[in-house]
């Protein structure tokens, strides 16, 4: 796996993921701020603290070294010593040196595009889903106690 540089693409790939749940989590508060202008100041900051431990408990759990073991497992477990060699044999070659060097350069790309739709999608359904819990509370707020 060390050949294929699986490691970097996937530190590559959790540093991605962390920066949409960053950029997630920005857009949330951005609707949250709208959609809740009128908010009293400290349920406001007990909803940015909510955020916060959103945006903390989204990004923690795994490193890039479990993900790779994990990998190792997974695929090592398909394949024999003489497959291994073989593929090693491949990754040493002038074609696997390019098939390395194109898979780091795609890998990042591909996983922005996927980041991107995966993303707007959200968004989308975040705005959705605020405008519903607004619909809802003002519905509340204008039922008399």
């Amino acid at each position: 796996m060390r050949v294929q540089g699986l490691h970097e693409i996937v530190e590559q790939a959790k540093g991605a993921s962390e920066a949409r749940v960053h950029q997630t989590a920005q857009n949330m508060i951005q609707e949250i701020r709208k959609q809740f202008s009128t908010l009293p100041e400290p349920l406001m900051n007990e909803l940015m603290s909510a955020v916060e431990r959103f945006t903390t408990s989204a990004i923690g759990g795994w490193t890039a070294s479990e993900a790779v073991e994990e990998w190792e497992r997974l695929y090592g477990a398909e394949m024999t010593v003489e497959d291994v060699a073989k593929i090693l044999e491949f990754y040493k070659s002038p074609v696997g040196q390019k098939d390395i060097v194109a898979t780091k350069i795609a890998t990042p790309k591909w996983g922005a595009f996927i980041g991107e739709r995966s993303a707007a999608t959200m968004d989308r359904a975040m705005k959705a889903y605020v405008a519903e819990v607004q619909q809802i509370v003002g519905r509340a707020n204008s039922h008399p106690k």
